[in-house]
């Protein structure tokens, strides 16, 4: 039995993995930045619509509000963790041959599974700034932690 030796696999690098990390923070900024109001009308349209069963006229007032501590904590830092994973994962499959279309997948589930578990508190805090039951993403956090420690954000 002839053994080959198993391929070597490279490391990212920590330039390229600072490089990945940095354009996902950026990327989930400016994405969160531009949507934030939008998805804020969304959320008070559900709502509002859930409880009066009708679409109604809604106030733009603070649909902007809570945004600061979501994006810089929430929204940027998920993005970051999903390219910092996916460049990682996409070049050790690739190094130990894994075709372009199964690299791709396994890349991106290894991104998405841990940014879904940074991203989801953060909206979870969102929309409890946006629909006005708290005041501030702080003041918001406590409370959804005091209600039922850290499952309660992932509802």
């Amino acid at each position: 039995k002839v053994s080959r030796p198993r391929p070597r696999i490279p490391p990212i690098g920590v330039g390229a993995a600072m490089d990945s990390c940095a354009a996902g923070y950026v990327a989930g900024g400016l994405t969160e930045v531009v949507f934030y109001g939008l998805d804020s009308f969304k959320s008070r349209q559900q709502v509002t619509r859930t409880i009066k069963g009708k679409a109604s006229s809604t106030n733009l007032n603070g649909l902007f509000k809570g945004m600061g501590p979501v994006v810089a904590l929430g929204s940027a830092p998920t993005l970051a963790l999903f390219f910092f994973c996916y460049d990682q994962t996409s070049a050790m499959l690739k190094a130990q041959g894994a075709s372009a279309a199964a690299a791709t997948l396994g890349a991106s589930v290894a991104g998405a599974v841990p940014a879904s578990l940074l991203g989801n508190p953060a909206d979870t805090l969102k929309k409890q700034v946006v629909l006005g039951r708290h005041g501030t993403a702080l003041i918001a956090a406590r409370s959804i932690y005091s209600a039922g420690g850290l499952p309660s954000f992932f509802h």
